[in-house]
């Protein structure tokens, strides 16, 4: 029971980690692909 908290606590981390990327990327990329296609 003990491990399959562990794993979901994984789990949970793992995709917290993932979105976390995944919205600085989605920061920081736009603006490049803004300015390549503007100029």
């Amino acid at each position: 029971m003990n491990n399959n908290r562990a794993i979901l606590d994984f789990r949970e981390y793992f995709r917290r980690s993932f979105l976390v990327a995944a919205e600085t990327q989605a920061k920081y990329a736009p603006e490049r692909t803004l300015r390549a296609s503007a100029s």
